[in-house]
């Protein structure tokens, strides 16, 4: 049978009854007959080892996620083989795992469809393992219909869960941590069908916030090519309606830009909001015991206080820092942090908002970058602010304003070599009927130049959907059904997703 794959197809056909239709459409592809092979032998294979079969069982359905014409086939093998067998049988458990994986990645089509679904209902029952296996094939495929197919093989972690314990005992046999900037995080449960959006709303219902589209907060996952890149959705920040949840969340992403230098503040701002981080994190500082002995109740307290400093006050400011400033740096901390004493978390998060809600450029995406000749601009590092209104250019030290541009002055961006390149059109001589048009370069890391199209892109978008004026002229490439990640650097696409406001995300 492994010999002559026609062999292993038409003694499918019998068994469902459609020997027209899989000869016109199946064995009339060829190049596939090995392929159909290899899925038949992936089907019957015993192995001791798991890690064995996880990539086995990617491979097989990852075949037919390359090959749909191979879909209905793998089907068959899976009710040939979990038909007419010994119910204890290792390998006949081995099936309808593997079953169980591919009912949630794509469905049969056509009467297979009704095949299989039959097949289900003659081996459902909740009193065998088998029956399990096959009630929630059944969920599954319902669950498939309704959502539609997926594109990507199942995980190692979705295997992995699938083999070591019969998915019927439980509505989510999946599950991940989500973590968040304050270092919790929520275990959220999944099934192979779950939607990004299904995802999201049972996460929001757990730790009490509201829909992405009025909270602002987005999830985010590693990219699969290991750059350090963002996948971001823009969507809008409104402070009327936040949860309490929203704001401490949110205040912990602004104080990591803050950590980080992307946040405007002197020294002795940056210490005021570290002791409110503080006081948020912790709580009241306790006093320190001057009767303990050696002054060891002394020596806690400073490691405490620069355990702190490390966490929440901004790197730049502790460099080239000696023992000493460090040790005044702390106790300054602690008289800071002494004066909040009583005060909620709640009312800390309250007063560190208002405060970075004042400067203009709050809820900005910032990007570093160096101008290349010829340029109007100094050849120094500088940083590019992106938010609803426009494209800004600070200076990289203090974060002072050099010049903004307009949307609606934007003729074209993306991509230029390895490059970021935008082109503007400003006023000549401060005569707004007359312009010129100016084109400035900047060297970026490829996945930034990346990231910074598409956020542009999003909020140019939105722009010329909410104003009359024709918008500037995107990149003259498409997506072409790429994903995010196979986009070359040099080729940026206008995106068609929208945002209604600044977004720290």
């Amino acid at each position: 049978m492994v010999g002559r794959p026609g062999v292993s197809w038409l003694s499918l056909v019998g068994a469902v009854g459609a020997s027209r239709y899989i000869h016109g459409r199946i064995l009339h592809h060829i190049l596939l007959s090995p392929q159909s092979c290899q899925l038949f032998i992936n089907v019957l294979v015993e192995a001791p080892s798991i890690d064995y079969h996880v990539s086995l069982a990617q491979n097989a359905l990852q075949v037919c996620l390359a090959h749909t014409e191979l879909q209905n086939e793998i089907y068959c093998q899976f009710i040939k083989q979990t038909s007419h067998r010994q119910p204890h049988n290792f390998s006949l458990i081995q099936c309808w795992q593997l079953l169980a994986l591919c009912v949630a990645l794509f469905l049969p089509q056509h009467h297979f469809l009704w095949y299989l679904k039959l097949h289900l209902q003659r081996h459902a029952d909740p009193r065998t393992e088998i029956g399990k296996y096959s009630i929630y094939c059944q969920r599954s495929v319902e669950r498939t219909l309704r959502n539609g197919d997926r594109e990507a093989k199942p995980s190692r972690m979705e295997i992995m869960s699938i083999l070591l314990r019969n998915p019927y005992h439980h509505s989510l046999p999946f599950s991940i941590p989500v973590h968040f900037m304050n270092a919790t995080y929520q275990v959220v449960g999944f099934d192979g069908s779950t939607t990004v959006e299904e995802f999201l709303h049972t996460l929001n219902q757990e730790i009490g916030m509201r829909r992405p589209l009025h909270s602002g907060f987005a999830l985010f996952t590693d990219d699969p090519s290991g750059k350090d890149l963002e996948h971001c959705l823009q969507c809008s920040v409104k402070a009327k309606g936040e949860t309490e949840r929203e704001r401490l969340l949110l205040t912990y992403q602004v104080n990591d830009e803050v950590v980080n230098g992307r946040f405007p503040v002197n020294k002795d701002l940056a210490l005021e909001v570290t002791a409110l981080m503080a006081q948020v994190e912790y709580g009241d500082l306790a006093r320190p015991n001057p009767s303990s002995p050696g002054g060891s109740s002394q020596s806690k307290m400073q490691q405490f206080l620069q355990q702190v400093l490390e966490k929440f006050y901004p790197k730049h400011y502790r460099q080239g820092l000696t023992p000493e400033q460090i040790r005044q740096l702390s106790d300054r901390l602690a008289t800071k942090w002494m004066l909040l004493r009583g005060c909620s978390g709640a009312e800390c998060v309250r007063i560190y908002l208002t405060v970075a809600r004042k400067w203009s450029l709050f809820g900005a995406k910032l990007f570093t970058a160096k101008p290349i000749a010829p340029s109007p601009l100094e050849e120094k590092p500088v940083w590019l602010a992106v938010n609803e209104d426009g494209i800004n250019i600070l200076e990289c030290s203090t974060m002072h304003l050099v010049i903004n541009y307009s949307y609606l002055s934007v003729i074209t961006f993306g991509g230029c070599r390895d490059d970021f390149m935008i082109v503007v059109s400003k006023a000549k001589d401060g005569n707004p009927t007359k312009t010129t048009i100016e084109k400035l370069i900047f060297a970026m890391a490829k996945p930034k130049i990346l990231e910074l199209t598409l956020i542009l892109a999003s909020y140019i978008n939105y722009s010329s959907c909410h104003s009359s004026p024709i918008p500037p002229n995107p990149p003259p490439t498409t997506f072409s059904g790429k994903k995010l990640w196979e986009i070359d650097s040099k080729h940026f696409p206008t995106m068609t997703r929208t945002t209604q406001g600044p977004t720290l995300l």
